[in-house]
Order: structure tokens, then C-alpha cells, then sequence
């Protein structure tokens, strides 16, 4: 070609977030938790499927779920708050199906009591490990606050 042609694509797609064996796990986790939660999830850009080395995955995972704990659920518009409501009803039902699709495929739910969620638009955060690319959550976009985490090696 005699020109480059600058241009941006929204391809739709699962953003990877990688987390290799020379990585610190605390470092890794905390900004894997940034990557997927910024926006409740509701991004393409949000990080759906995170890849932990074996060698350091559970510590990842302790790290993760203990930066995730601290993440405040509830009205945007008042003070503090991580993470604000799903788009509408239909987004909470299709995080609940997505997230009881990998719990019935043999995911590990860590974290996520729905119980404690604010209101009827919102999904508290969920963490599922043992993700694998049967399930739903591995498959699709879910644009909503489920972190699903897959160990490699």
C-alpha cells in the first residue's frame, strides 16, 4: 500500500487480562479489579477474561477478592462509590444466568452475595474461578460486574 490509513475498530469481543508468573500478585490483582469493575462492567474495554499463572493464583485470587471486598456498591450520585447500577433489569437477570451457567459448569463462586445489593438495578461483584471456555462467562460479554479468573500454565 502507499498509505497508512489511521483508523480504530470496535470489534466487539472478551478483553484478556493476563497475569504471568513473574508478576506481583498483589499488583496484578488490584489492577485486574480496576480493569473489570470501572463502569459496574458495563465497557467493551472491561476485562472479561483474566488468565492467572498456576504458580500464583491463589494468591491473586486472596488479593483480588480482598480488593474487590472494599468496593462500595450504590447510588453514584451519592458520595463514594465504586460501582453504580446495571443499565436495567434485564442486565441484572443476564449476569445472574451467566453466573449460575458457570457455577452449574463447575466454577467456584468466591465472591458475590446478591443479598447485600442496594436496590433492583444492581449486581454486587462477583468472582468465580475455575472459569473455563465452556461456560458462559469465558464466552460472552457480560457487561456487568462478574469477574471470571481461569488458571493456566
Amino acid at each position: 500500500a502507499n498509505t497508512v490509513k489511521r483508523l480504530s475498530l470496535e470489534l466487539g469481543g472478551n478483553a484478556p487480562f493476563i497475569v504471568g508468573p513473574d508478576m506481583d500478585p498483589k499488583e496484578a490483582a488490584y489492577a485486574a479489579v480496576a480493569a473489570k469493575f470501572q463502569t459496574s462492567g458495563q465497557d467493551c474495554l472491561a476485562a472479561n477474561r483474566i488468565l492467572v499463572h498456576e504458580s500464583i493464583h491463589d494468591e491473586f485470587v486472596a488479593r483480588f477478592t480482598e480488593r474487590m471486598a472494599a468496593l462500595t456498591v450504590g447510588n453514584g450520585l451519592h458520595g463514594e462509590v465504586d460501582l453504580g447500577p446495571l443499565i436495567h433489569r434485564q442486565a441484572v437477570e443476564k449476569a445472574a444466568a451467566i453466573v449460575d451457567d458457570a457455577i452449574s459448569k463447575g466454577a467456584t463462586l468466591i465472591a458475590g452475595d446478591q443479598s447485600q445489593a442496594p436496590g433492583d438495578n444492581f449486581f454486587m461483584p462477583v468472582l468465580l474461578t475455575g472459569v473455563t471456555p465452556q461456560m458462559k462467562v469465558w464466552r460472552e460479554e457480560n457487561f456487568a460486574p462478574v469477574a471470571g479468573i481461569t488458571a493456566y500454565s
